[in-house]
């Protein structure tokens, strides 16, 4: 797998992080009510996927530079 599958992957398994709590339609719901505690917790879960992905983005990054 290359670097740009790679990337596709991780953001693909983002969104599927995501989607293990949320579906399309709670976001939206989530979205139109916030600042809500709800908001606050799926933000959060959010940005712990994103987070995640970066990093894996990152070892991506490095493996190529070592290579």
């Amino acid at each position: 797998m290359n670097k740009d599958d790679r990337i596709t992957e991780i953001n693909r398994k983002v969104v599927e992080l995501i989607r293990s709590r949320y579906s399309i339609d709670d976001e939206l719901g989530i979205l139109r009510t916030a600042p809500s505690e709800e908001a606050t917790q799926y933000n959060a879960w959010v940005e712990e996927c994103r987070a995640w992905g970066r990093g894996e983005k990152a070892k991506v990054f490095d493996s190529q530079m070592l290579a």
